[in-house]
């Protein structure tokens, strides 16, 4: 893997049993350089983020991105 300057913070917002949720996860592992920080949110362990995303995950933040699936 290629250093990065600095830490590259990501979050997965997703839920188990997602399996879309799974192969953005393996991607962005497989992608993930040193320094990437993963961090896989549960959206069923917080209701605002429930609420928030349950029609759109998987959701990924990088930094103070947010990205996810054209609806």
């Amino acid at each position: 893997m290629p250093e990065t300057r600095g830490a590259l913070e990501v979050v997965l917002f997703s839920k188990s049993g997602c399996h879309l949720c799974e192969a953005v996860e393996a991607e962005i592992r497989s992608m993930a350089t040193i320094g990437t920080s993963l961090t896989v949110v549960d959206i069923y362990e917080d209701s605002v983020l429930h609420d928030k995303y349950w029609m759109r995950i998987p959701v990924v933040r990088v930094e103070a991105t947010t990205f996810s699936k054209p609806r």
